[in-house]
């Protein structure tokens, strides 16, 4: 009898594990995530890689993860700071699963929870001061997802909270940036930009902090219309710098602007002092090895082009990957601090 009653067990338990793994799978099929609640104490206790790599992977629509995070705002004294450290936590940890899913999910249900956790940060009166990181980061994401209108949503959120953020003209102006670019993102395509870009890039380069960049950006558009003398004025505008993606990317739109206005040798020097900057990135040494054919130094260009393809091909270490994105090179900075925020 004791041994029937061990295999009646024995049975129960391996249907309740058959179930369970039915259950489980199922969910993942609808696009449901396992309980986020247990993924997002883990990410509270400082295990932030494995809490937001959990809740990526097993699920298919953010809207799941907004309903669940919901029940997890505290009620009680909701502007103590208890509650306004919970409410950045959840806020920070749905940013960091927006961003790992953005090229699945964000045009879909990514910025939908995104524009959820802004909402939980303004509910607090007085902004914390670790909010104005978590907008950083959420510029960054949006950006690198390239959603100008996700964007133009945000920088007027933000703008009601630090009004005096440095960076603000800037990112204004990208919302119309971000507009003129085509999907496939190619130099030479969009060449007509909206019309409210170039006012947009006046007001922001007049801000010291943001005014290299600035300079960086105008150029670039000017370059993509055609406009390579009024953008070769632009881009010497530009004031010496330690920022090696502005320095990067100087010498590298120097250099072809210079091309389209056949001063091949100035462009040789400035692809060559584009590659200094950064001496691992492809960009400037392939558009180099190509006016140097131009120059008819094709056995220079030749040994350059075996140094490039022997060597690693490193896509983030070249800012010119990176352009389009702009804020988003600041996202892993920016993300360490403010996790330094939310452990506190």
């Amino acid at each position: 009898m004791a041994a029937g009653r061990l295999i009646a067990i024995s049975v129960l338990a391996l249907a309740a594990l058959s179930l369970s793994s039915r259950i489980a799978a199922q969910r993942q099929q609808d696009g449901l995530p396992d309980d986020v609640g247990p993924m997002l104490d883990r990410y509270q206790r400082g295990e932030f890689t494995a809490a937001v790599a959990e809740a990526a992977r097993t699920t298919r629509d953010l809207r799941t993860v907004i309903a669940q995070l919901t029940t997890k705002i505290p009620t009680v004294n909701p502007n103590g700071s208890d509650s306004q450290l919970r409410r950045l936590t959840i806020a920070t940890f749905s940013l960091e699963i927006v961003m790992a899913t953005r090229n699945s999910l964000f045009r879909d249900s990514g910025k939908l929870l995104l524009e959820w956790a802004c909402s939980l940060l303004r509910r607090s009166e007085t902004p914390l001061p670790a909010e104005r990181l978590w907008h950083q980061a959420a510029f960054g994401v949006i950006e690198g997802a390239a959603d100008w209108e996700a964007l133009d949503k945000h920088v007027a959120h933000a703008a009601k909270r630090f009004p005096d953020d440095p960076r603000l003209p800037l990112t204004m102006a990208l919302v119309w940036e971000l507009r003129s670019w085509p999907d496939d993102r190619r130099e030479g395509a969009g060449e007509s930009g909206p019309p409210e870009l170039v006012p947009a890039l006046r007001l922001a380069v007049v801000h010291a902090a943001v005014r290299d960049e600035t300079l960086l950006r105008w150029g670039f558009f000017e370059l993509r219309q055609g406009q390579a003398k009024a953008a070769l004025d632009h881009f010497d505008a530009i004031g010496a710098t330690d920022d090696l993606f502005i320095d990067y990317l100087r010498h590298l739109f120097r250099g072809r602007a210079l091309e389209r206005t056949n001063h091949i040798p100035d462009a040789i020097e400035a692809y060559r002092r584009a590659a200094l900057v950064q001496p691992s990135a492809q960009t400037a040494r392939l558009a180099l090895a190509g006016a140097l054919v131009a120059n008819q130094q094709r056995l220079e260009a030749g040994s350059l082009l075996d140094t490039v393809l022997a060597g690693p091909m490193d896509v983030l270490g070249d800012p010119w990957f990176l352009y389009g994105a702009a804020d988003q090179r600041f996202y892993p900075q920016v993300m360490t601090n403010l996790r330094r925020e939310v452990r506190r």
